[in-house]
């Protein structure tokens, strides 16, 4: 069963300012890009690529080596029989290969170290805020009581 982005790709900034990548190379890394932050190891097939972007798996195959070549993703294969059996397709996060900048503060990166012991959420404020805004009276006046409440 083939892996999908089912609603959006996500392009980072770097990729849409890369000058050495075409139009096409971008659609592609935004999909592996997407793809990896999803379901962590992808393993799409050209024939795949081909059909969800209209090209054939000759041009699929050209742009992943051109990607490859300039160091914006990595390509492993796994064999079986001397045949390939899988394709896993790696985006670079490290700018010092080409790729993106890694950023240490996102969701996955900050989950491969646990939930700190000692952190505190903005629960109780979030609560009192929630409480304030619901009592609002809806009073015909409405500039006189917004003059109350400033006051």
């Amino acid at each position: 069963m083939e892996q999908s982005t089912k609603f959006f790709n996500q392009i980072p900034v770097p990729i849409i300012e890369a000058d050495d990548l075409n139009d096409f190379e971008k659609l592609l890394f935004s999909e592996i890009y997407t793809m990896a932050n999803s379901f962590g190891s992808i393993f799409p097939s050209n024939a795949y690529l081909a059909k969800r972007y209209g090209k054939t798996k000759g041009t699929v195959s050209a742009n992943l080596k051109r990607l490859e070549e300039k160091g914006y993703i990595k390509l492993e294969y796994e064999f079986e029989n001397g045949e390939v059996k899988k394709r896993y397709i790696y985006p670079y996060v490290d700018k010092s290969v080409g790729g993106i900048p890694k950023n240490p503060h996102t969701p996955t990166e900050q989950s491969l170290e646990g939930i700190p012991k000692n952190r505190k959420y903005n629960i109780s404020s979030n609560k009192s805020i929630n409480r304030s805004n619901n009592n609002i009276s809806d009073k015909s006046d409405k500039e006189s009581d917004l003059e109350t409440r400033f006051n």
